[in-house]
């Protein structure tokens, strides 16, 4: 389990909270690996009937860590994965959820940006609140 993620099952609900709120949840490399290994698993438990998707703090998800990837290119991080591994993980991910069985529906509560935007593409339920920012800012 990551910092970065945060999952609790309750009455088989399974919310998988990204918690990376000094960040606006920007998915890291990290944030995505934990994703990666949570969505799957999730998605083959028996006992889960549906998945929810939020982010802690006032964003949902502000996308891909565009931070990291700039200090990566500019060589300002001894590892440079976020440069190399950034696109792929994420739309890893992507598809990840695609597959996703149990009824999913993605939380929109605040700043929901590309990246973010992506996370909530093939869920059937999508919930804005009254606080909710999207947009498609690469587009």
């Amino acid at each position: 389990m990551s910092e970065h993620l945060i999952e609790t099952l309750e009455n088989g609900v399974c919310t998988l909270t990204m918690n990376r709120p000094e960040a606006r949840n920007a998915m890291s490399g990290p944030m995505m690996q934990a994703l990666n290994e949570a969505v799957p698993r999730v998605a083959a438990d028996k006992n889960v009937r549906a998945v929810v998707l939020t982010g802690a703090g006032g964003a949902f998800c502000a996308g891909g860590d565009v931070v990291a990837i700039y200090k990566a290119t500019k060589g300002l991080l001894a590892d440079d994965s976020p440069r190399r591994r950034q696109f792929g993980d994420q739309y890893l991910l992507f598809y990840s959820l695609s597959q996703v069985q149990p009824f999913q529906i993605s939380l929109l509560n605040g700043i929901t940006l590309g990246g973010g935007v992506g996370l909530t593409w093939h869920s059937p339920v999508r919930i804005a609140t009254e606080g909710t920012v999207f947009a498609m800012p690469e587009a």
